[in-house]
């Protein structure tokens, strides 16, 4: 009995350490943000359902097919450029504060959550395919990589070249998610004009080419697990 209680202090203090890094605090942003926004998604269903339907769409849409087809589906969406632009920064934002954590942790082996043990290998391996041509370059390197990134990179696969680089984990969230958030404001700006032109061929060629964004994303998605498992 003694064994049990004293096992389950320690884990208690484990978790607890875990909370007082910096890695541990930018998790906990992540959870209280996520939890704000289910909060908001609950009300909202009651008092304004199609708009919120609208924004749930609108972000999940940013999660799937990527940042340019998120901010262009805003567009479709005849949203307003800041909840345009703020629906699909904050899914960056979210997805940064959990996943950079998480690994964190399990690169130093202090807590390893084996679901994601795959995803994290994987993407561990795309920032070490890029961190030797943006160390050169140093902190404009890693703000213009997640600025342009290539497909399959972002802000998660950049905040994790700014742990190899040993950037403080706040700083490293400053400058990946800076970039970011110019990224969205330029994407916002280009692809109205584009979204104009293209209402100009017909009403639903929009929504074509957001289908064909999410085929061509989940056939990307596809080829790149089967590499993977041979």
């Amino acid at each position: 009995m003694a064994e049990r209680v004293g096992a389950s202090q320690d884990t208690g203090r484990f978790h607890r350490s875990l909370f007082m890094r910096s890695e541990g605090h930018i998790l906990m942003a992540g959870i209280g943000l996520l939890l704000a926004c289910i909060i908001w998604a609950g009300i909202n269903l009651l008092w304004s359902p199609e708009y919120c339907r609208k924004i749930l769409s609108l972000a999940a849409t940013r999660f799937i097919v990527g940042r340019p087809g998120g901010v262009y589906f805003g567009h479709v969406l005849e949203v307003s450029y800041g909840v345009n632009i703020s629906v699909n920064l904050l899914v960056d934002v979210i997805a940064v504060f959990f996943i950079y954590p998480l690994f964190v942790f399990s690169i130093e082996d202090i807590f390893i959550l084996h679901s994601l043990k795959n995803f994290i290998n994987r993407m561990h391996k795309t920032a070490r395919t890029n961190y030797k041509i943006i160390k050169i370059y140093g902190i404009p390197g890693l703000f213009l990589f997640v600025l342009f990134p290539l497909w399959g990179t972002g802000p998660v696969v950049g905040s994790v070249i700014g742990y190899m680089m040993g950037l403080p984990p706040w700083f490293n969230m400053s400058v990946v998610l800076g970039a970011t958030l110019l990224a969205v404001v330029i994407w916002a700006v280009i692809l109205a004009e584009f979204h104009v032109h293209l209402l100009a061929f017909g009403v639903y060629i929009p929504l074509i080419v957001i289908m064909i964004l999410f085929v061509f994303t989940i056939g990307v998605h596809l080829v790149r697990d089967l590499r993977h498992k041979n």
